[in-house]
């Protein structure tokens, strides 16, 4: 074990222009539209997931309740990700990854 290569990360923060373009960024219209075309993709997608579990026969309809549901909660989760990131500058900052044996 003690020859098995390890991952180091290293958080790099955002330099000062960054942090401006992700302040304009979090502010402008534009962040605001993606986040509603991201919302109403997960509200059709859980229609679609509750519609097909009307059917728990079928098993093409379930596997479509399954699939919608699923992506429906990996895009509120990313929402989540950038509500967080919109208010906790602390946590603006790249990564470099360096191997180490």
């Amino acid at each position: 074990m003690a020859n098995s290569p390890t991952i180091i990360v290293t958080k790099v923060p955002v330099t000062s222009e960054q942090r401006g373009q992700l302040h304009t960024m979090f502010d402008g219209p534009a962040y605001s539209l993606l986040k509603q075309l991201l919302i109403a993709r997960a509200i059709v997608l859980q229609v679609e997931s509750m519609n097909a579990a009307l059917y728990p026969d079928n098993e093409a309809a379930s596997g479509l309740a399954f699939a919608a549901k699923e992506k429906a909660s990996k895009l509120q989760a990313m929402l989540d990700e950038l509500d967080y990131l919109e208010v906790n500058e602390h946590e603006w900052s790249l990564v470099e990854l360096e191997r180490r044996r």
